[in-house]
């Protein structure tokens, strides 16, 4: 039997949101003025088991570390992905093996 790969799920379908009276993302994010019309990013969710998880998460990491200050948008990115994962010490508990 064959090792169980991760499932990724869009968690909802992109539709085009019109602003009516305007708003901006926090931290410098883009701004949605009154009447523009915008499409939001498709999500995912991403069944992972624990060695996974910590394996993404390494990676992830490495990844960030190696980032430049000119890929600052790649940086900013990565980091939302790392701060939905849990903390680096949960992570390093983690002992890995091949999940059957």
């Amino acid at each position: 039997m064959g090792v169980a790969h991760p499932r990724v799920v869009p968690s909802a379908a992109p539709r085009s949101i019109i602003g009516d009276q305007g708003s901006c993302a926090p931290a410098g994010g883009s701004c949605v003025m009154p009447g523009e019309s915008v499409t939001p990013v498709e999500q995912f969710s991403l069944t992972l088991t624990r060695s996974q998880l910590k394996i993404l998460y390494t990676v992830l990491k490495t990844y960030y570390d190696d980032l430049g200050h000119e890929e600052s948008d790649i940086q900013e990115i990565v980091r939302s992905i790392l701060a939905q994962l849990p903390s680096e010490e949960e992570i390093r508990a983690i002992e890995l093996k091949l999940d059957r």
